[in-house]
């Protein structure tokens, strides 16, 4: 007699309540052979496989085979109710906010035998949150499971709503992954479960598009997850990829072995008219969800949100612009293997967007419309396919993953840009905001990347000026707002291009007059002082500028820089206070904007020409801009001789910092007073201490060269902040 208790006491000895409760005390690993083969009994199955979820998931990966067991032969309307939960039991383990996790608690999960209590934590409500490496891997292969058990569940129900069961599973889903979007193996799985969705095809234009394509459905029976079975199905009449129908898919489940049909189903439960259209938009606004997910949790890179779009557009844009010697953050993406699969995985969901018949037209209308904040009503099932909402932020990732992958890997066919005025704007208004709205550097990072696409393709617009100067107030503000180098910078070339792209100078110097009176900032000062210069530059070096007997430029004349110099020369001692270790924060902040400030004097003094056109002599006496240089020499030389006494800290990395950036400043100013006295400026004299030994290096270094110098021998002592200010 078997004295096995599984197998002892098998229904009709005992009721299915009973044996269920005999399984959760005697259930082990060395159990599951023999579970495994109890549960080819399709009416046992059906009647207990929706209890089993939770006393299974623990025991993985033995009792992998045990799931599918579960997942083909139990009823699949009560198990696709355990697999949401335990997809839910999984966010809530892992979820931070502590009123979520005490939420979870109302969920009683079955003890089990104390053998089995180590890896059941892992699942337990009451479990602490370790997050441990070990953790991570359990929860993903107990999502990856889960995930394959939908594959199948979805296929064998019967019912006029299936779209209300994938609108369930679908969003327990999500709330699990958006916890475990930074591992791989999750992002991947949760991939392969959108195939089963779309029509495998590789993206191309609409024209290319071919009559048949192949139809990828996970298979069932396989124990292998990424087995697969293919058959071929046509397309829509038009040509476009669609969801394909899932009645087809369950009549082939219905056909494999081993597949139970759903026991619930009535003769005439075929789907409503308008299931397909939901469905097919709920599977569309999961994909931007996950991707929205996806790229949020990705942790930057080299100073660079995880994807880098902007920065390594700019880099194939403008590769003149790469300094020899250092690695590109295209380079990095091309010989770093973890770099490499981020890429490979916004292809696949580029690609699934496109096989889900997902438009940029469609993106576009959505982020071009002010955020609708968060999503209200989502428990409510959609009747209509209208309801179903697409991810805000993913909407936008996603319209900037084709526009990036396409620019850089298909140039024969160059994505259509939007337009600066008014698309960009529009876009920028509603994700970056006025005043600079907080958002994730991911975020910015995409807004930035279809700005600098536009930009290259010159698509500027005709803007009102009121909608110019609220696009460049958005963009200046993300210097301040962003923590992430190559985000400010690409932030500030997108506003310095568009600034002086717009055909109206006084609208220009406007902008510029705007920042340099009432910004407080003094990095936005820097920017604004940076355009003056180049505006007078190009002024000065344009043809056009000068017509016969006057000069039609407002840059190549001294009204401009006599607007702004009252606020580029002003008294900075008593702005600065007397130098000292406690107003030396203080000091560095304004660095960025004394540094322009000489960048500007020495084009001015530079070129005979622009000193005279621009009548430098007459400013000077008006507003004293040798005062301003010697004043701001002297106290650099007092900062120097305090650092060198010890009074600005003891040594180390954070004193050699602003020795760099003292040195930086000093030699700038040294580089410009020289033109300043060949162009012939009066010294007024020099306040202070004698002038410090020279750097042999940066003493006839070019500006670019000199920032170079100082920007290495600040990384050589660890700090980066010097860089960051030149």
């Amino acid at each position: 007699m078997n004295e096995n208790p599984l197998l002892k006491a098998l229904p009709p000895e005992t009721d299915y309540v009973t044996y269920l409760t005999i399984l959760e005390f005697n259930l082990s690993r060395d159990q599951l052979p023999t579970l495994h083969e109890i549960l080819q009994d399709v009416t046992l199955t059906t009647n207990i496989g929706w209890d089993l979820v939770h006393l299974l998931l623990p025991l993985l990966p033995e009792s992998k085979q045990c799931l599918q067991d579960v997942a083909r032969l139990g009823n699949p309307r009560e198990v696709i109710l355990k697999v949401t939960e335990s997809l839910e039991a999984i966010g809530n383990h892992l979820v931070k906010d502590e009123d979520v996790d005490s939420e979870s608690g109302e969920h009683d999960e079955p003890q089990l035998p104390d053998e089995e209590a180590e890896s059941s934590s892992a699942l337990s409500p009451d479990a602490p949150v370790k997050r441990s490496p070990n953790d991570f891997k359990t929860l993903t292969l107990q999502f990856e499971i889960l995930l394959d058990m939908l594959s199948v569940l979805h296929l064998r129900i019967k019912t006029k709503y299936p779209s209300r069961f994938l609108f369930t599973s679908l969003k327990a889903i999500l709330f699990a992954y958006s916890h475990l979007a930074t591992e791989d193996a999750a992002t991947m799985r949760l991939l392969e479960f959108v195939k089963q969705f779309v029509q495998s095809k590789k993206p191309e234009l609409p024209s290319r598009s071919s009559s048949s394509t192949t139809l990828v459905t996970v298979d069932p029976l396989s124990s292998n997850p990424t087995d697969r079975k293919v058959s071929e199905t046509n397309e829509t009449s038009n040509g476009t990829p669609s969801i394909p129908d899932l009645e087809a898919l369950k009549r082939k489940m219905e056909t494999l072995p081993l597949s139970a049909p759903d026991p619930e189903a009535q003769e005439n439960d075929g789907p409503a008219p308008n299931e397909m259209a939901i469905q097919t938009r709920e599977v569309q606004s999961f994909l931007t969800c996950a991707l929205n997910d996806y790229i949020e949790a990705l942790p930057s890179v080299k100073e660079a949100p995880g994807l880098a779009w902007a920065k390594r557009l700019q880099e194939a844009y403008h590769p003149e612009k790469i300094i020899p010697g250092r690695q590109t953050h295209t380079a990095m993406f091309q010989v770093d293997p973890n770099l490499t699969h981020r890429d490979e995985i916004l292809r696949q969901f580029r690609t699934h967007a496109y096989t889900l018949n997902i438009s940029p037209s469609d993106v576009i209308s959505i982020i071009q419309q002010p955020d609708p904040g968060e999503l209200t009503g989502e428990d409510t099932f959609p009747a209509f396919a209208s309801q179903v909402r697409f991810s805000y932020n993913g909407s936008l990732y996603l319209l900037s993953a084709w526009k990036y992958y396409q620019a850089i890997e298909d140039q024969q066919n160059p994505p259509s840009p939007l337009t600066i005025f008014p698309e960009h704007a529009q876009i920028v208004g509603n994700f970056i905001g006025n005043l600079g709205k907080l958002q994730k550097d991911t975020v910015v990072d995409a807004v930035l990347l279809l700005g600098l696409h536009s930009l290259h393709h010159d698509t500027f617009g005709s803007p009102s000026d009121e909608e110019f100067k609220k696009y460049l107030q958005n963009l200046s503000m993300v210097s301040v707002s962003s923590q992430l180098d190559t985000v400010r910078d690409n932030a500030n070339t997108l506003f310095t291009s568009v600034l002086h792209r717009h055909p109206s100078e006084s609208a220009r110097l406007e902008v510029m007059m705007d920042m340099l009176e009432h910004c407080p900032f003094e990095k936005l000062k820097a920017v604004a002082a940076g355009c003056l210069r180049k505006e007078i530059t190009m002024a000065a070096y344009d043809d056009k500028a000068a017509g016969e007997g006057e000069v039609s430029s407002i840059f190549a004349s001294p009204r401009a820089l006599e607007k702004a110099a009252p606020f580029l020369f002003p008294d900075i001692r008593s702005a600065l206070g007397k130098p000292s270790p406690a107003n030396y924060p203080s000091f560095s902040d304004n660095a960025p904007y004394y540094l322009d400030v000489m960048n500007l004097l020495y084009v001015l003094c530079t070129s005979p020409k622009t000193f005279d056109n621009l009548k430098i002599a007459a400013l000077n006496d008006k507003h004293h801009i040798v005062k301003f240089v010697t004043t701001l020499q002297s106290i650099v030389w007092k900062y120097q001789d305090l650092a060198e006494g010890g009074e600005m800290g003891p040594p180390g990395p954070e004193l050699e910092a602003i020795e760099m950036e003292l040195l930086l400043i000093d030699n700038t100013i040294d580089r410009t007073m020289d033109h300043m006295v060949e162009a012939g400026l009066e010294d007024a004299g020099f306040e202070g201490t004698a002038e410090p030994a020279r750097d042999a290096e940066l003493e006839h270094a070019s500006g670019d060269e000199m920032v170079d110098v100082v920007a290495e021998r600040v990384a050589d002592v660890g700090l980066g902040e010097t860089e960051k200010s030149a």
